[in-house]
């Protein structure tokens, strides 16, 4: 029940429907007739109008070109129309069209189609001549898209399917809604369940996108006339949608906005993430008049500003889409307080920084580094366990060998305390602090790591070291100083799970490293455990990938040393992310065919890796965080779970599935600065878990300053171009106001 157009936005709950100024915060708050509940707006074509209509299908136009002309003052909104006839059923859609005209429909499957004035040049009114035209009745979703009429059907209704509820297409240029073409436009929504959003993002022709209760978007072809393909976007009901030109937006019962670059049916990358409200997205839609004013009056976004609305009526933000740059807008329903706001993320992640970041290697000098990566959970066993055998007393110095001559390394550790001496546990929760070591382990831990360093490499090799820890969880971070690069530690970062987010005995430790001009995050990560955890394990991720901010802010002049325009808050800001630890993530195989698999293929592991629910999710679920991160090839047996001290997996009374629970995964935009050498398992045995190490090779840059303002004078003068032919694009499919 929200609309928008240039500085105004229309609202409704119950029988109010409000006006308000995004300029000024003026409001006007009209009464409907009292019996009459409000559940549609619209601004009509020229922007001086406001269409409403009710649950009792009666339809109403306000003049709101008082308030538009002179929104500084308080005024009443003369009404210029009331069609109490209109419709005999709730009127659940209200839409402009192009010519001028106006349509109106009701739950009944009734629409009414009125004509503009063409020889008096008068948009449609309440007073206008009209048409009607029928489809069947109670969509669950509609909407006008390519010219035709889109609707759904859940399998309860009429309109749709018994067994799958479905999607058709109406020509309503003539006197009759016509299905086009007759009988080959129903589409099955088997297990989508019901669609809840709907829209068409103008870059591609002939695409619609449904969002589902079921947290899917499905994506038809409307030439085809059957279903490209289906994602899983989110864990709850996706609730608005939008396509401003080339992205397209979605929000969910959650109050959360995702941005997804859809550019093919199959290849989704997501963009951007963010919490808009805290309660569910209501609608999400373009501007036109911004769309259509772009040249001759440049968007703008409101800045941050709290209001109180009395009325309690629909609220929403203000954003700017990556890609074209136009003005839309995110609603939420029913709250008291009405946050005005551009999206916080409008000026990180645009094309122009995109487009500045591939053309890095033109105006920065590259170098080369050895970085090493290690991760083991150590079950608690305490650091003189090493000495039990050759195979744990060699572990850590054979890693470091085995990089010949690292420039930095970075040791992941798990259960550095042993979690189930609550004592332990509750003194390291209690008193521990960044300085200070309440159990020593940590100290011994570091003891043992630069000894094992010392051991590898020739003798006064000079160092530095920073370190971060939580709960169990110790990161480890070592660097060369006469390798001739500038390295610093930026900041360092954790994040408690487990017991309600409060004790830390599961969670994250993240370290922020800047290299010269080139930034590098660090994540040492213990996600929930156990079978059939898979979705604790995959929110904990949203929640540590979606925090802002994770590091401090840096005084780092136009975001040099940061990925995409970020200010190094976040982790993806970061032009490098290494992502480790004990990702507790299963093999989704009966534990019986598992071992028997691993006793008697030969392909053992690329047979079960399939089975890998990280794998798994990598290639299935487009929202899931740890999509676009890499990860070498593994060519090891599973890493958990073993009796200590043995080659046996686990012959506990809880029988543990032999899984790949210890992975190293890395992020980057550009494929060629990150070169892993290897990826492999050791054989120390004091823990359930093996330990695993991977060698990488990275680029770091420097940039010379004065080829990067060449360049983004360049890039700047390219992206104009671009940006006129999104705008095009997209007022190829927004109806102009008049």
């Amino acid at each position: 029940m929200v609309d928008v157009s240039g500085d105004l936005v229309a609202s409704a709950t119950d029988n109010f429907v409000e006006v308000r100024s995004i300029s000024t915060g003026r409001a006007v708050r009209e009464s409907v007739l009292a019996t009459e509940t409000v559940i549609s707006v619209c601004f009509a074509h020229d922007g001086r109008s406001l269409w409403i209509g009710t649950v009792e299908g009666s339809l109403q136009q306000y003049d709101v070109s008082p308030l538009r002309e002179n929104a500084a003052k308080w005024v009443k909104l003369p009404v210029l129309g009331y069609r109490p006839d209109a419709h005999e059923a709730p009127v659940i859609l209200i839409q402009r069209l192009r010519d001028g005209e106006m349509l109106t429909m009701d739950e009944s499957g009734r629409l009414v189609i009125w004509q503009a004035d063409a020889n008096k040049g008068l948009p449609a009114s309440l007073h206008s001549h009209s048409r009607t035209l029928s489809i069947p009745p109670r969509p669950c979703w509609s909407a006008i898209l390519y010219g035709q009429l889109c609707a759904g059907w859940s399998p309860q209704s009429e309109g749709g399917s018994p067994a799958t509820g479905s999607v058709r297409t109406f020509d309503i240029a003539g006197k009759v809604a016509v299905e086009h073409p007759a009988g080959a436009t129903e589409w099955p929504l088997d297990k989508l369940g019901a669609i809840s959003a709907g829209c068409a993002v103008p870059l591609h022709p002939g695409w619609v996108f449904l969002g589902h209760s079921s947290g899917h978007v499905s994506v038809w072809s409307t030439e085809k006339k059957a279903m490209l393909d289906v994602k899983r976007i989110s864990g709850n009901k996706i609730t608005a949608m939008v396509g401003p030109s080339r992205h397209l937006w979605v929000g969910d019962a959650s109050g959360l906005v995702e941005v997804i670059d859809v550019f093919s049916p199959r290849n989704w990358r997501v963009l951007k993430r963010f919490e808009a409200h805290p309660g569910a997205i209501t609608k999400m839609g373009v501007d036109a008049q911004t769309l259509w004013l772009f040249k001759e009056a440049p968007l703008k976004v409101p800045t941050y500003r709290r209001h109180h609305c009395a009325s309690g009526l629909s609220v929403g933000t203000y954003c700017q889409d990556c890609a074209s740059g136009m003005a839309f807008f995110v609603m939420i329903g029913s709250v008291s307080r009405a946050l005005r706001a551009p999206c916080r993320w409008t000026n990180h992640g645009t094309p122009l920084a995109e487009a500045l970041d591939d053309e890095l290697p033109s105006y920065s000098d590259r170098s080369e580094l050895k970085l090493g990566v290690f991760t083991w959970n150590v079950d608690g066993q305490p650091p003189d366990l090493l000495q039990s055998n050759a195979a744990n007393r060699e572990v850590l110095s054979a890693f470091v060998r085995s990089l010949d001559a690292p420039d930095m390394l970075v040791f992941n550790l798990q259960e550095v305390i042993d979690l189930s001496d609550l004592t332990l546990a509750a003194r390291t929760f209690l008193f521990a602090t960044k300085s200070h070591d309440v159990t020593g382990r940590y100290r011994h831990w570091r003891r043992t790591l630069l000894d094992a360093i010392a051991s590898a490499l020739p003798s006064g090799v000079p160092f530095r070291y920073t370190e971060c820890k939580l709960v169990g969880l110790y990161q480890f971070v070592w660097w060369r100083t006469d390798t001739g690069y500038a390295i610093s530690a930026l900041d360092s970062a954790a994040f408690k799970a487990g017991f309600g987010e409060t004790y830390g005995n599961k969670g994250c430790c993240a370290t922020a490293i800047t290299v010269d001009d080139t930034s590098f995050a660090f994540v040492d990560a213990h996600l929930t455990a156990g079978e059939g955890r898979q979705a604790a394990r995959t929110l904990e991720l949203t929640r540590y990938f979606d925090a802002n901010p994770v590091f401090r802010r840096k005084a780092t002049a136009d975001g040099i040393g940061f990925r995409r325009g970020g200010d190094g808050t976040r982790l993806l800001d970061m032009e490098t992310v290494f992502f480790c630890g004990d990702l507790n993530f299963r093999v989704n195989l009966p534990r019986a065919e598992v071992l028997r698999t691993l006793a008697t293929s030969p392909h053992a592991v690329s047979d079960l890796l399939p089975h890998d629910e990280l794998t798994a999710l990598k290639h299935d679920d487009p929202s899931f965080r740890l999509r676009d991160f890499r990860e070498a090839k593994i060519d090891f047996e599973p890493t958990y779970k073993y009796d200590h001290f043995s080659t046996r997996y686990d012959t506990s009374e809880k029988q543990r599935i032999p899984s790949w629970c210890d992975r190293v995964l890395w992020h980057n935009d550009k494929e060629d600065d990150v070169r892993c050498l290897f990826y492999r398992r050791y054989e120390a045995d004091m823990s359930d878990h093996r330990p695993v190490g991977a060698a990488f090779v990275v680029r770091a840059y420097k940039i010379n300053r004065l080829k990067q303002q060449e360049a983004h004078r360049n890039v700047l003068r390219e992206w104009t171009n671009m940006e006129e032919g999104l705008i095009l694009t997209a007022r190829g499919y927004y109806p102009p106001l008049s």
